[in-house]
Order: C-alpha cells, then structure tokens, then sequence
C-alpha cells in the first residue's frame, strides 16, 4: 500500500452528505449515520491529501466511499470474502450512484495491516472480531494500529453496536452475529481504552435489530419508523444505555 502513486483526489462539493452516508450504512441507516456523522466530526471537511483505511467492508456496508468524497485517498479492506464479494455489491452501487473514482481494495485481517494511515474507520467491526466481551482484546488491537499503522496526529474511528440490557437475549438469538457477537458498554469500553485519548457517544435504544437485514432491502422504512420513535423516547426518557456506539480514538500526548 505504500507503493501506490500519489493521485490528485478532488472534494465533492455536489453530494449531499447525508444521502451518501445513510446510503454506506447498509441497514439502520439513520442511527448508524448519525454515528458516522459523530465520528467523522473530529475530521477536517476537506481530506486531500490524507490517507483513510477502512477495515472490515462487506457486501452490504462500506464507509469508505464518504472518504473518498472528502477527497481522501482511500483503501478499503475485508477479511475473508472471495474475490469480488465486497467490490461488486454495496461499494460498487454506491460508487455508481455518486460517480465516484475507483476505490482499492484488499484483503487483510485487523492484525496483518501494512502501511500508516491518517485516518482507520471500522463499521460494525469490533464486535464480530472481539467476541464474548473481549474488552482486552479489543484494548490490545487500538493499541497495536496506533503504534504501527496510524500516522503522527492520526486517528481511529469505529462504530459499534452496542450493549441494550433489555433487548440483549433478543439480540444474540435474532441477531446475524450470533450470539458470540460482543455488542459493547460504553462504560467498559472508555475503561478498556484507558490510557488514550477518547471520546464515545451513543446513539439509538429501540432500533436494536434490523428489518432490512431480516426481511429485504425494501423493510428500511420499518428501521426509519423506529428511528424516530427512538428520538422521541429519549428525549422523555434518556435511558442511559445506547444501540450505537461511535468513538473517536488517538494516541495521548
């Protein structure tokens, strides 16, 4: 990856934003979106000359086409799909419908990552890797990226499910992950990171499960009902426990 030329990448000032990150997100896409908006905060608007890896992309959900409309040099990896299983589903619909540029992609697990990178962003990510609670795991794995893939000032973004006492049994039995899958504290989380510079916020309690997922493409507007029935909720109730947890990571000086 550090061999690849240099190329001139250009801002797309004529995309709308939300569109094409509800439209990465693959299901639930307004809570997740709401997440990637978070994370994406700590980012400059304008990303020419920066370099993005995405870990973790699959058939139905890839952040890095948003990157690449920032302007950013953008890599995009899986693990453990055949060949042209993530280039050909979801990336290349996005990339056609915003006209966007070729985005590279690789094959590589979290722990085999060659090169640095300005910025990581993972989707959905830690849990399936991290399974059962392995909060150390997890600790051991930022670590490792800060200290040899991320670049002087860089930064990991990673978006979550999280843990939803209340739903939780629902969600191992019903849930694609399985019931291995970590779906993660935003408590045990923070501690876990300890030591780093951190900053985790929440979002959604009712949209724990996806219709999209469970019964096609054309139940997202089932997934868009309870998102707004979600904002209502918390805003009277405020529980303390969120289905997304979107967190910005760096290095402490």
């Amino acid at each position: 990856m550090d061999a690849v030329m240099p190329e001139i990448h250009l801002v797309r000032t004529d995309i709308r934003m939300r569109a094409l990150v509800e439209d990465c997100c693959g299901w639930n896409k307004k809570s997740w979106a709401d997440a990637i908006e978070f994370a994406i905060s700590a980012l400059p608007d304008d990303l020419r000359g920066k370099k993005i890896l995405e870990i973790g992309a699959s058939e139905r959900s890839t952040v890095a086409p948003i990157f690449a409309a920032m302007g950013a040099q953008v890599f995009c990896s899986y693990y453990l799909k055949p060949p042209g299983f993530v280039e050909n589903a979801q990336l290349k619909y996005i990339r056609t419908k915003y006209h966007l540029g070729e985005i590279p992609t690789l094959e590589t697990s979290i722990s085999e990552i060659a090169g640095r990178f300005d910025v990581i962003i993972m989707k959905s990510v830690l849990g399936g890797i991290f399974r059962n609670n392995d909060y150390n795991g997890i600790r051991a794995a930022m670590h490792k990226l800060l200290r040899d893939n991320v670049s002087e000032g860089g930064v990991i973004l990673t978006v979550d499910n999280g843990y939803i006492g209340p739903f939780h049994k629902l969600r191992q039995y019903r849930g694609t992950g399985g019931n291995s899958w970590s779906y993660l504290a935003r408590d045990k989380l923070a501690a876990s990171l300890a030591g780093l510079d951190v900053d985790v916020k929440g979002f959604g309690y009712l949209n724990v499960a996806s219709a999209s997922l469970q019964f096609g493409r054309n139940c997202e507007f089932l997934n868009t009902l309870v998102y707004y029935m979600d904002k209502a909720m918390i805003f009277f109730f405020d529980p303390s426990e969120r289905a997304v947890l979107s967190t910005i990571i760096r290095a402490r000086r």
